[in-house]
């Protein structure tokens, strides 16, 4: 992100319009872009699963037959539903 601040500070002060200075502002773009996608991929990567109960068990049947066995679906913060008819 510092590369980036510090290119578009250089790139504001350039006055003339060339097709080096359009592709530096298009490779400005690109990499915030990039940046972007790789930071929210990360946050949804690492974070989310960390933090929603169950999450590291979806779709684990057999984590979740255990649970009921051992009585852990009954817990709520478990995030396991258990058979209720």
């Amino acid at each position: 992100m510092g590369v980036l601040l510090v290119s578009v500070i250089a790139l504001l002060f350039i006055s003339s319009v060339s097709s080096l200075l359009l592709t530096a502002w298009a490779m400005v773009a690109l990499m915030l872009v990039m940046s972007v996608l790789v930071s929210r991929a990360l946050f949804y990567v690492l974070v989310v699963p960390t933090t929603m109960p169950g999450a590291f068990f979806w779709r684990n049947k057999g984590f979740e037959q255990h649970a009921k066995d051992i009585g852990l679906a009954n817990v709520v913060d478990a995030g396991i539903v258990a058979d209720s008819h």
